[in-house]
């Protein structure tokens, strides 16, 4: 049996949704839309299978400005790992940082 997201990640953050995928957002804090019409959240793809131990990979979730958690997104972009013990993002778009903002250990 492969280790999925959903067996390793708390979705203490909620989650958001795109064309029937469930994203595990793994930030509570909302980071500035790339594309600059909204706002973007980190996530994981709650079926993703981890890339290397305890690394899964991470999502830039893109959704309106007056989006709930729970809601349809605009798309999701890839961005990187998210290191799931140490909640840690790992971002390609993103800059790196570990849960709500505070620097990330690797940076």
């Amino acid at each position: 049996m492969d280790y999925t997201a959903r067996d390793a990640i708390k979705p203490r953050d909620g989650f958001a949704t795109l064309e029937g995928r469930r994203y595990i957002l793994v930030d509570a804090r909302y980071l500035p839309d790339p594309r600059g019409e909204g706002k973007a959240i980190n996530a994981v793809e709650e079926t993703a299978t981890q890339v290397s131990p305890g690394y899964f990979p991470m999502v830039l979730v893109r959704v309106p400005k007056n989006w709930k958690r729970g809601e349809e997104a605009l798309e999701v972009i890839p961005n990187g790992e998210y290191d799931y013990f140490m909640r840690e993002q790992k971002g390609v778009i993103t800059a790196p940082r570990g849960y709500c903002g505070s620097r990330c250990h690797d940076c």
